[in-house]
C-alpha cells in the first residue's frame, strides 16, 4: 500500500491516517521539519511553563524533544488511536508525563482558555481539503476557544492561498494579531526532495478586545524585522511573491529547460517598485560548462543619473562591453570637463538633438507643473532684496559681473568713496601684493598673475617669515586680502573664489 493519500480529501480521513500510522510502523514523519529547523521560532513564541496543546502531533518526535528541553506541559492529540498507542508506550518509562490522546481537533473536551499555546504541523493543511475548508474552520474555531488570552496558535503550513486566508480571515475577525514567518532553509542544506514551497509559521496572537485595524505583519527567517500590511490581501500577496522565488530556486537547484525564460523582478524593500529584472538561460542539454564557471551574470542595460568626471560609465563600458549604458546629464559644462580633464570619450550613438527637447525632461515643462511653479514664487526680486540689505550697512559697493555666470561680486568699502577713488586704489594695492610675492619667491621673471604660482607661495612665505621672527620675540602683522563668499548651497560660492585666485 502507497503511503501518499489516492485523494486529497483523505487527509481528513481518519481511516487514512489509520492505515498510514500502521504502514509507517515506527519511524517518525516529520511534516514541514524537525525540531533543528523549527526550534528558534517555537523559543521565541512558546514559554517553557506556558500549558501547550499539540495538535494533530502524529508520530513527530517534535513533543519529545521539546519535552526533552524543559517543555513539562504538553498536551498531544491526535484522530489515530493506533499511534496514540504507540507514542504513549514510546515515553512511558522516559517521559512518564508526556500524554497523548485520541481527540478530535474539532470537538476537545478542554474547558475555555485552558492554554497558553496551540501548536499546529501540518494539521490545518491536511484538514483544510474536507468539506471545501468546513473541517479546518471548525478546528480553528475550538483552537481559538481553548485559548487564553494572550495565547498564541503556532501553526507551521505551506501557506497555501485558500488555506491560509481561511485561518487569517478568522483570526482577524476576532481581532487577533497576525504574524507570519517565512523560514528560509540554510545555505548548502537544501534537498533534492525538499519542499518546492517555503514553509511558513502562522503566529496568531488571541486578544482581550478586537484591535481597531488589523494587525498583520510579514517576517523574514525566524528574527527577521516585521513588514506591516494594512490589509489581509497584501500579506496574501507577499506570501505568493515568497512562493513564486522558492519555486524558481528550487527549479534552478534541479534542472530547467532551456527553451524557456526564468524570470524574476527585483523590487525596492521601502517602495515595492520594480528595480531589475532577472533573467535565467540555462545551457542546453549535453553542453560542457567549466566547473569554475557554473553561472554568470549579463548586465544588458544600466541607466546612470549625473555624469560627474564620467569614470563610473567609462568602467562599465569597458569592464561590460556588451551592456547598454545609458548616461543622464543636465549640464552640458560637466559633459565637457569630462571629455576634456578625465578623458571620458561617449559613443557614437548619443542622442540626436533633432527627436526634441532633452533637458529639461518634457515632464518639467506641463502645463500643471508650471502652474504649481508659477504658485510658489513670490512677487520678490532676490538680487533687489539683497543689494538693500548690503546698502543698509556699508555706504559704497561696487559690483562686478562674472562671465558666463548668474553670480555676481560686490565690493563694500567702509568709506563713502566713489568708483573713480577706489578702483585706482585697488589697482595699486594689487601691483604692490604681486611685487612682494615676486620678491619672497625670489623670482624678478615675468609678472605674477592672481592664481599662478606667486599665490601657491604666499602662505609658505608668511610661515617663513614668522618662523624667522617668532624665536626673537617680534610679531609678525601682515594686512592680507581677506575674501568673505557669502550664500546658499550650490549658489556658486566656490566660482566667485575661482575667478579671484584663478583655480
Amino acid at each position: 500500500m502507497s503511503l501518499l493519500p489516492r485523494t486529497a480529501e483523505e487527509f481528513s480521513s481518519a481511516d487514512y491516517w489509520e492505515r498510514f500510522f500502521k504502514k509507517r510502523g515506527e519511524r517518525a514523519f516529520e511534516w514541514y521539519g524537525d525540531y533543528n529547523k523549527l526550534c528558534g521560532i517555537l523559543h521565541k513564541y512558546i514559554k517553557l511553563q506556558d500549558k501547550v496543546l499539540v495538535v494533530g502531533c502524529g508520530n513527530s518526535e517534535l513533543s519529545e524533544q521539546l519535552y526533552d528541553v524543559g517543555y513539562k506541559h504538553l498536551t498531544n492529540i491526535d484522530i489515530s488511536e493506533t499511534v496514540v498507542a504507540h507514542m504513549n508506550q514510546r515515553n512511558a518509562e522516559r517521559r512518564p508525563d508526556l500524554t497523548f490522546h485520541q481527540v478530535d481537533a474539532t470537538q476537545t473536551p478542554y474547558e475555555d482558555a485552558s492554554f497558553q499555546a496551540a501548536l499546529d504541523k501540518g494539521t490545518l493543511d491536511a484538514v483544510a481539503s474536507e468539506e471545501e475548508g468546513a473541517l479546518a474552520r471548525r478546528m480553528i474555531a475550538e483552537v481559538s476557544r481553548v485559548l487564553r488570552v494572550g495565547g498564541r496558535y503556532v501553526c507551521v503550513t505551506l501557506a497555501q492561498e485558500s488555506v491560509i486566508k481561511l485561518a487569517v480571515d478568522h483570526f482577524v475577525q476576532l481581532g487577533c494579531a497576525v504574524r507570519l514567518h517565512c523560514l528560509q532553509e540554510e545555505r548548502g542544506k537544501e534537498e533534492e526532495d525538499a519542499f518546492a514551497l517555503p514553509v511558513f509559521v502562522l503566529i496568531c496572537t488571541k486578544f482581550r478586545q478586537p484591535m481597531p485595524t488589523p494587525i498583520l505583519e510579514m517576517c523574514i527567517g525566524d528574527d527577521g524585522a516585521p513588514v506591516r500590511h494594512t490589509r489581509v490581501c497584501e500579506l496574501l500577496s507577499a506570501v505568493r511573491e515568497y512562493q513564486g522565488y522558492s519555486v524558481l530556486k528550487k527549479r534552478l537547484r534541479t534542472s530547467t529547460d532551456p527553451s524557456s525564460n526564468l524570470c524574476l523582478t527585483l523590487c525596492d524593500a521601502k517602495t515595492g517598485l520594480p528595480r531589475y529584472t532577472l533573467t535565467v538561460q540555462d545551457c542546453p542539454p549535453g553542453a560542457k560548462v567549466p566547473r569554475p564557471n557554473q553561472f554568470a551574470i549579463f548586465i544588458v542595460s544600466v541607466l546612470l543619473v549625473g555624469l560627474g568626471g564620467g569614470g563610473l560609465p567609462q568602467f562599465l563600458r569597458d569592464f561590460v562591453p556588451n551592456a547598454t549604458v545609458e548616461v543622464v546629464e543636465l549640464d552640458p559644462v560637466v559633459l565637457e570637463v569630462a571629455k576634456e580633464w578625465f578623458g571620458f570619450r561617449p559613443d557614437d550613438h548619443n542622442k540626436d538633438s533633432s527627436l526634441g527637447m532633452s533637458c529639461p525632461p518634457a515632464g518639467f515643462v506641463e502645463t500643471p507643473v508650471l502652474q504649481k511653479v508659477f504658485n510658489l514664487l513670490t512677487p520678490r526680486v532676490l538680487r533687489k532684496n539683497v543689494l538693500e540689505r548690503v546698502r543698509s550697512v556699508f555706504p559704497t559697493i561696487l559690483s562686478r559681473k562674472i562671465a558666463e555666470e548668474i553670480n555676481e561680486v560686490l565690493l563694500c568699502s567702509r568709506e563713502e568713496k566713489d568708483a573713480a577713488h577706489i578702483l585706482p586704489s585697488m589697482s595699486q594695492a594689487a601691483k604692490k601684493f604681486q611685487s612682494m610675492l615676486k620678491r619672497g619667491a625670489g623670482q624678478v621673471a615675468a609678472p605674477v598673475a592672481m592664481g599662478n604660482r606667486g599665490m601657491e607661495e604666499l602662505i609658505p612665505l608668511v610661515n617663513r617669515l614668522h618662523e624667522a621672527l617668532g624665536p626673537v620675540g617680534q610679531s609678525c602683522s601682515l594686512h592680507l586680502p581677506q575674501i568673505a563668499v557669502v550664500g546658499g548651497q550650490s549658489a556658486g560660492k566656490s566660482s566667485v573664489l575661482e575667478n579671484f585666485v584663478g583655480r
